[in-house]
């Protein structure tokens, strides 16, 4: 048996293999998917080998060693991948016979996301996170901001929820930040920014790592209830820029302990 080198970003990996998985049940999706210059229906995190998520650094992991990711993806797509998964025991990783085992199948109603939660949460960001900003002029490249501000992370997960859900629970989403941005506090904040590189790119991809803790000052009921349905949803289908391939893997904790530096 031989052993799986795993360097840089693994997101990428995750999703290579997850369409090559469902191509096996419905190639024509898979090609869809993966020629989708939009927001896709579809979401993976990086490879996670113990505690560690594997988004920088060159790891080795022994025969009989385990690393697991998670897929999500709505409506159709996730019906397809759960036939594509139940019918497949081993696939080939960089020429390394791989025994793929799914380890649970979960779904879930969005309605029930939208119910309002505690006024203080952290938000830990385990693979980098970046946000796209708008141009005002012309030019080439992306420009990102890597700042983990509430008003980021709900501009970036209304507007994928408008494109991929579509329904008119953030119509008026405007208001809806203007109120993120007056009543949802920083109050404790660790991370840094790091850089990774995407198979076969030698381009650096910076984003955020760390831990952010935020405190709702507000008392509508509606409007709690609204962000924690959007976070829900964030923690399922990641947020920021490349998300699909993994990036802005987050989780939400609702202790109350401060988060102490790692």
């Amino acid at each position: 048996m031989s052993a799986l080198v795993l360097s840089n970003f693994t997101g990428s990996i995750a999703m290579s293999m997850t369409l090559n998985i469902l191509g096996r049940v419905d190639d024509e999706l898979a090609r869809s998917l993966h020629e989708l210059r939009v927001p896709k229906p579809i979401s993976v995190t990086p490879f996670a080998y113990g505690d560690d998520v594997l988004w920088g650094r060159r790891r080795i992991i022994a025969p009989g060693e385990v690393v697991r990711f998670r897929v999500s993806a709505l409506d159709r797509v996730g019906s397809r991948l759960v036939e594509a998964f139940s019918n497949l025991r081993v696939v080939r990783l960089f020429n390394v016979d791989v025994v793929f085992d799914p380890v649970s199948v979960e779904v879930f109603d969005i309605d029930g996301f939208f119910n309002a939660g505690p006024g203080e949460f952290v938000l830990e960001f385990l693979s980098p996170v970046r946000f796209a900003r708008r141009r005002t002029m012309r030019r080439r490249r992306v420009k990102y901001d890597f700042c983990p501000s509430m008003e980021n992370i709900v501009r970036s997960g209304v507007v994928y929820w408008n494109r991929v859900v579509g329904d008119s629970r953030f119509k008026n989403w405007v208001r809806f930040l203007r109120w993120v941005y007056n009543y949802v506090y920083v109050s404790d904040f660790y991370g840094r920014v790091v850089s990774t590189r995407l198979p076969n790119s030698s381009q650096p991809q910076l984003g955020f790592i760390g831990r952010v803790r935020f405190e709702i000052k507000s008392k509508s009921e509606s409007r709690i209830a609204q962000l924690w349905g959007l976070l829900r949803f964030v923690e399922l289908m990641n947020v920021g820029t490349t998300r699909s391939l993994g990036f802005g893997y987050v989780r939400i904790k609702t202790d109350t302990h401060k988060p102490s530096p790692q």
